[in-house]
């Protein structure tokens, strides 16, 4: 049992005495004063060496009092701007009690120099003397960086079946003669202001892939000189079975002063092709489940692919029933099931879907887009998503060789979310390297290292090199001038221009939206069966060869007006819109919609259309949305010109009401977004 009187550290010994020996067991006790008690008492920060780089120590706060005592404020006694304090506002410790991490503090790096003070934290105690809580702290800024090329500690580990083995490693290792180097020779140079001893090199990560061996430990090297080189080995075949590629490791290195942190990316070069659920096949949207589980595939007949019609070789038709919930045949040739992939959203371009090899593919299948049941002759869109998460920007080439695929456009090209934060920053670098527009960029042996001698988080710079060489005809958007066929403005669908042979180029830790449009077959071909455009587009990278597949069923008859047009006036505010169809099958009306709704509502009248129905009434209703009287008879007045006075009210009444009409045969979706 141990009583203070006052507070101070005490040391004693207890003498124990047994029937056998003697011991001296030594007692330190350290007794507080009442009060608030910081843990640590003294910060370290350590070395920093960016502007951007910081580190935040918490501080715990014990009462050791038999008051609660609230922290007031937190200042420091040299006004240092590195360092910033970030705590609760009015936090209260209880007697006995202890604030875990109350204090977070943070310390910048943008000062260079060594930086030291006190750091108090004021309390409301009510002894004058223990009110304020002293914390010392130290810390080093020395800005610099270690330099090194990127492209020297990148591997490309060949993926299997590529298809375009003569040239699948040009764009990433400056090499065509076979797999990717399974060694590298890596140079490092001191951007310090001071000379550095190189204390460590190990891989952090991926140690039963990647192996260092160096000679230049304990090398010193002067500022602007580098050490000696240090070679990295990697085990392919491991990295194959035990990595999810593209993968980036970590190469740690210590020196005297610093510990930089290398990305040692591991990739393939291949692209990942994503879709919307609408626009992939129900076996593709739909996971099998135990009760329904997916068929296996089945290869077609011979002496049914001999009786395609010889003009169109590239399609062929398959006579299968249809279930009550999709348009799209059962069987698994045209529309296999997904492969299970572990990446999430990301499914791998080279096998979309699972099915029975493919002899002309090299067993893959790609992407199937479902366009469901079209209207002899519509015209429908389709979007996908090509994400590259190579530390390279992949150039990727479309073809499309075949009408019905009236073209495809690049939509956007964005960062990809689950990028990490490496390859996030080696995109940064690319898009730097290309003047800063963010466009696409030509892929160079290069790779993605920077000219830059800057250092930046994490003070692990690349080092200075020569600009990467500029595809004179790509624009800033990453899109390169291509063949064009024809706009979507002459298809009322807007300005872009659609393409059916171009070239695109997909920065790292992107993803790029595109649209293919295609339009059905003419009346009289398919039958109501459904199509398939077997390599409705290609696309090419510098490894693989990906073809699109397009689905399709096509739907035979039409939709009329029974009347050119429809005259709204005050004396005939309503009228009724008659329509008629020639399809064999039901059309069920999906929607009535008026774009002009303050003054045009059109009224649904008719689940179907049938030889001839009422399909919506119109109503004239100028009942003007405005803040005051005056500019609602203004607007009133306006639209009632507008309306009245326009010399073709067809005009008014077609063009500002669209008819969205369902033509499939029991199908929720149907033929979506039909307009007539």
């Amino acid at each position: 049992r141990f009583r203070a009187d006052k507070p101070g550290v005490h040391v004693g010994y207890v003498h124990v005495k047994t029937d056998r020996d003697r011991m001296v067991v030594p007692v330190e006790v350290e007794v507080l004063q009442g009060g608030l008690h910081p843990s640590p008492k003294e910060l370290d920060f350590g070395i920093l060496t960016s502007p951007e780089e910081h580190r935040t120590i918490p501080i715990s706060l014990f009462n050791s009092g038999h008051d609660p005592v609230a922290l007031n404020g937190v200042s420091f006694g040299n006004s240092d701007n590195n360092m910033t304090a970030i705590f609760p506002r009015e936090a209260v410790i209880p007697p006995g009690g202890t604030a875990q991490d109350l204090v977070k503090l943070v310390f910048f790096g943008t000062k260079p120099g060594p930086a030291s003070g006190r750091i108090m934290l004021t309390t409301n105690h009510s002894n004058a003397g223990i009110s304020v809580v002293d914390v010392q702290y130290q810390a080093m800024v020395l800005h610099g960086g270690v330099g090194y090329e990127r492209r020297h500690v990148s591997f490309v580990v060949p993926a299997t079946n590529t298809s375009h083995t003569s040239h699948a490693l040009d764009m990433f290792s400056g090499s065509s003669k076979g797999p990717a180097n399974t060694s590298r020779t890596v140079t490092f140079t001191n951007f310090f202001k001071v000379p550095l001893v190189l204390r460590s090199a190990a891989m952090e990560t991926c140690t039963d892939v990647l192996t260092v061996e160096t000679s230049a430990l304990d090398v010193i090297a002067q500022p602007s000189e580098q050490w000696p080189s240090l070679d990295l080995h990697l085990s392919a075949k491991h990295a194959l079975q035990t990595l999810e590629l593209p993968h980036i490791c970590l190469l740690k290195l210590g020196t005297n002063a610093s510990t930089h942190h290398i990305p040692v990316p591991l990739y393939t070069g291949r692209l990942h092709l994503t879709a919307p659920i609408g626009s992939l096949p129900p076996s593709c949207s739909r996971p099998a489940t135990a009760e329904a589980p997916v068929a296996k595939p089945k290869e077609p007949e011979e002496p049914r692919a001999a009786l395609l019609p010889d003009t169109l070789p590239h399609v062929f038709a398959v006579d299968a029933a249809f279930d009550q919930w999709s348009e799209t045949p059962a069987t698994e040739k045209m529309l296999p099931a997904p492969l299970e992939d572990h990446r999430g959203p990301l499914l791998d371009a080279a096998g979309k879907c699972q099915g029975s090899a493919d002899d002309t593919r090299n067993g893959k299948v790609g992407l199937v887009l479902d366009f469901h049941a079209l209207g002899a002759g519509h015209l429908r869109s389709r979007s996908f998503n090509v994400t590259n998460l190579n530390p390279v920007p992949v150039n990727i080439t479309f073809h499309s060789p075949h009408d019905e695929v009236l073209g495809f456009r690049l939509v956007s090209q964005h960062l990809h979310p689950g990028a990490g934060s490496a390859l996030q920053e080696i995109s940064q670098e690319t898009a730097a390297s290309a003047g800063g527009g963010g466009g696409g960029v030509g892929a160079t042996p290069n790779g993605t290292s920077s000219s830059s001698t800057t250092p930046r988080a994490g003070a692990s710079v690349a080092a200075p090199k020569g600009a990467a060489n500029r595809d004179r005809k790509r624009n800033r958007s990453g899109k390169r001038k291509g063949k064009v066929t024809r706009s979507l403005e002459s298809l009322g669908l807007g300005k872009t221009a659609l393409t059916r042979q171009g070239e695109f180029t997909v920065l790292p830790a992107h993803s790029a939206e595109f649209e293919l449009y295609v339009r059905a077959l003419a009346p009289g071909r398919g039958g109501g069966r459904a199509l398939v455009v077997r390599d409705a587009a290609v696309m090419s990278t510098p490894v693989d060869r990906i073809p699109i597949q397009v689905a399709y069923s096509v739907l035979n008859g039409e939709l009329a007006l029974a009347t050119p047009s429809i005259e709204l006036s005050r004396s005939h505010a309503h009228q009724s819109l008659v329509m008629s169809s020639t399809f064999a099958r039901e059309v069920r009306v999906s929607e009535v919609q008026s774009e002009r709704g303050h003054w045009i509502q059109a009224q649904e009248a008719a689940a179907s259309i049938g030889a001839s129905s009422t399909v919506a009434n119109i109503v004239f209703q100028p009942r003007p949305v405005c803040n005051n009287a005056f500019r609602c008879m203004s607007r009133w007045a306006q639209e009632v010109v507008r309306i009245l006075d326009t010399p073709n009210p067809y005009d008014v009444a077609s063009a500002s009401t669209m008819r969205y009409l369902d033509a499939a045969s029991a199908r929720p979706g149907g033929i979506d977004g039909t307009r007539v």
